[in-house]
């Protein structure tokens, strides 16, 4: 079986039948075809955005939701700073950020793993391989990618904020919250692809140590309901 065979099987397994996917990275762990994919798409759909954005509309967008206090003139001082920036500047700041902050995102989480698998399971799977877990379990994240770049080609005159390109979140499905509102954050970091790799993490993590689907829920949950416990607590505050 080839390299790219071996990664297409891999990639419709994690779909359609994860415990054969687990089976298969807990033998031969397989880390940056699942990495580069989710790195593609998300630099594909943040280019798109700034590429065909009203940058004009944007500024003013974000004067209004930072400057919601700001008298007229901190107003006028805010809109004349973030026009000054191009908006390829922008995009390609943003787009870096995509590429190398979902690699840091992805290792420290793998980190955080391997630690609570060490101190809690006899045999552990080496750095590689919870590494290779955590990136083919974050693949349902490509769909929220492409969710917000066909947002994002629908949108009327490239009028759309950047907290609404993805239709996928909590927040555009259920609640639509303005961006004023403190909840509107974690609501629109949520959506329905974290949901599901969350779960795929939950099932790979129990399938590689034999702890239940309980234990293996609390372990993997501890820090998002950390940090977004934390999160939530400063936007109401």
């Amino acid at each position: 079986m080839t390299q790219s065979t071996s990664n297409i099987t891999i990639l419709i397994n994690i779909i359609t039948a994860p415990s054969a996917a687990f089976q298969s990275l807990k033998e031969q762990p397989k880390i940056f075809f699942p990495l580069l994919l989710i790195i593609f798409f998300s630099v594909v759909m943040l280019a798109t955005y700034y590429a065909t954005v009203d940058y004009a509309w944007m500024v003013d967008q974000m004067v209004a939701a930072q400057g919601e206090n700001a008298s007229e003139a901190e107003r006028e001082q805010m809109r004349d700073a973030m026009s000054a920036m191009p908006p390829f500047v922008m995009g390609i700041i943003s787009v870096v950020g995509a590429a190398i902050g979902i690699p840091i995102i992805l290792v420290l989480f793998t980190a955080y793993l391997l630690l609570m698998n060490k101190l809690l399971v006899s045999q552990s799977q080496n750095f590689p391989s919870w590494l290779a877990l955590v990136c083919w379990a974050s693949i349902p994240g490509i769909f929220a990618s492409i969710a917000s770049l066909v947002n994002i080609l629908l949108a009327h005159n490239g009028q759309l904020a950047i907290e609404s390109l993805n239709p996928l979140t909590f927040n555009s499905l259920l609640f639509q919250l303005d961006s004023t509102d403190p909840l509107s954050g974690p609501l629109n970091s949520l959506d329905l692809t974290y949901v599901w790799s969350t779960v795929l993490l939950v099932l790979g993590y129990s399938h590689w140590t034999g702890r239940n689907l309980v234990q293996s829920a609390l372990i993997v949950l501890a820090p998002v309901l950390l940090i977004y416990g934390v999160w939530i607590a400063f936007a109401l505050n």
